[in-house]
Formats: C-alpha cells, structure tokens, sequence
C-alpha cells in the first residue's frame, strides 16, 4: 500500500519522490496508517492513509485548523482519494516533545505558557461555522447527540447533575471550535521555542470553551502520576484570560467539561476514563446560577 501512497503523493505534488528520501512509519491503532517523509534528515511531509476509512472530513477540519491556528497547526497539504485509498498530507514537523515534566523546567514553561496563550486567544477569533444560536431549549446539536448518548448509557446522578450544568452554561459562552483531545502527547516545541499542535481529527466537533484547558490539565495530571497535579494555577489564570473566561467559571464547569471530554473519548485508556469519571462522581449537584464571562 504504501507504494500506492507514494504514487499519489508524487503525482499530488506534495513531496518529490524521485529524489533520495527516507520514510518513517509510525505505529498506530485503527483504520489509518500514517508516514513521514524527509529528505536528508529533515522531516518535511506527513501523511496519514487509509484503505477503511474516509479522511475526507478530517481533511477539511485540518484545513480549517491550519487556517484558524496558522503557525501554530501543522499546515495543510492536501487530500486525494484513488479508488478506495484516502492520503491526506500536511508539514511535518520538527519538535520535542511535552510531559508534565516540561512545566516543570522555567525555560520550556515560560515558552509553552506563551504559546498557549496565543492559541487561546486564536481560537476566539474562530469562527464556527453554521453553528445554531445555543437557548435553554435550543441546545447546540453536539449537545443533543451527547445527551441521547449518556441517556443511552444509563447515566448515574452526578452525570445527569452535570448534564444540568452544561445545558444552562451554554446559552451564556459564546462558541468556540474546541481541538477536541488537547493532551499533552499532542503538543511540541520546535526548535525557536514556538508551540505545535497536532491530531486536529476532532476540532469543532465540541465548541464549549474551555473544554481544550481542562482536557491538557487533566491529561497533565495523568501524566504526573498518582498525586500529581496538572497545569500550575497562575497558568489556568492566564489561559483563562486569554479565553476571556472568568476563572471561577471555568472552574465550576469543570463537571461539563469532563462529561463532554468522556462523550468525545468513548475510547480512551481505562486510565483516563476513570479519572474523568471520579470527577463526575465527585459532583453533588449543578451550583446555582450561569457561568460569567
């Protein structure tokens, strides 16, 4: 198959194969396949491809994000389908990667803090496309489908609690397209310092804001173990501020938050779905009132 990928790559224009080049297959999970190619070693091209599965609307979103996060989103190369095979490519991209124990060192913190700021403030000036006008009985679509799911799934108290809140904070935050799995192991630093951010396969999926801050400081708290804490507090104040989120809301939507993050990631590691399901277990109810902007 990746002879056929090739093939398309070369005749797409994105990546001169004639010439010497090395190709790196990455190790994945489910109906895709990805590669990257490079030339004297220097990564320059990433492709994902599959014979299973359509890229057709991951394709779209990645133009989207490439556009709405320019300098920050691997840039957009270009999608094409030959009979039952789908190549979708972009830049690839040179970086380190980040753990919890970057946030530990003042060098790379202060770098990836600067960087996440300008992604927040980026992602208000997103546009979502066609959204519909969120009202108590108007809810956004995405938040009807995750409501028919978690009925489906015999919700326990605190997540019909945290349901409640959700459905009475949205008519109050305006949209914004969320990444969608804003984890750690999606982040990188390039060599000037400047920060990347990869796996775009669900943004705008979830336009709930602040969604992509709680997903990195949980993912964060996961990497750190048994104990350990995500993002430092005066970090979540200052992406909070680049949200235009007053912090007091984005903490009291934390229960949403988890429930939205657990209906995109139906998937995830055993790990990480029982975190985000003892922070739903650990809600009481829906506190009194809407979240302030």
């Amino acid at each position: 198959m990746l002879s056929r990928v090739l093939d398309i790559v070369a005749a797409e224009g994105w990546f001169d194969t004639a010439a010497p080049f090395e190709k790196t297959i990455q190790l994945t999970h489910g109906a895709a396949h990805c590669a990257t190619l490079s030339r004297g070693g220097r990564a320059d091209t990433f492709v994902k491809f599959s014979e299973l599965a359509s890229l057709a609307a991951e394709a779209q979103r990645c133009l989207r994000a490439g556009r709405d996060f320019a300098g920050i989103a691997p840039a957009f190369v270009g999608h094409a389908a030959r009979a039952s095979l789908e190549v979708l490519a972009t830049k690839a991209e040179s970086f380190d990667a980040v753990t919890a124990i970057s946030f530990e060192r003042a060098g790379d913190r202060a770098r990836l803090l600067t960087g996440l700021e300008c992604y927040f403030a980026r992602m208000r000036q997103a546009v979502a496309p066609a959204a519909p006008v969120a009202s108590p009985r108007v809810p956004r679509a995405w938040f009807d489908d995750m409501t028919a799911y978690f009925a489906a799934a015999r919700s326990t108290p605190s997540t019909l609690s945290a349901l409640d809140l959700a459905r009475d904070a949205l008519p109050g935050l305006p949209p914004m397209p969320q990444h969608g799995d804003l984890v750690a192991n999606n982040l990188g630093l390039r060599p000037d310092g400047t920060l990347v951010v990869f796996d775009w396969e669900d943004y705008g999926a979830v336009d709930l804001p602040g969604l992509d801050l709680f997903t990195l400081d949980m993912s964060l708290g996961t990497q750190a173990g048994a104990g350990g804490s995500g993002l430092p507090p005066p970090a979540v104040e200052r992406c909070c501020a680049a949200l235009g989120l007053v912090p007091h809301a984005y903490r009291r939507l934390a229960p949403a938050y988890a429930l939205a993050f657990r209906y995109l990631k139906r998937n995830y590691s055993p790990e990480v779905r029982a975190r985000v399901d003892a922070l739903l277990e650990r809600v009481s109810g829906a506190p009194e009132g809407r979240a302030a902007r």
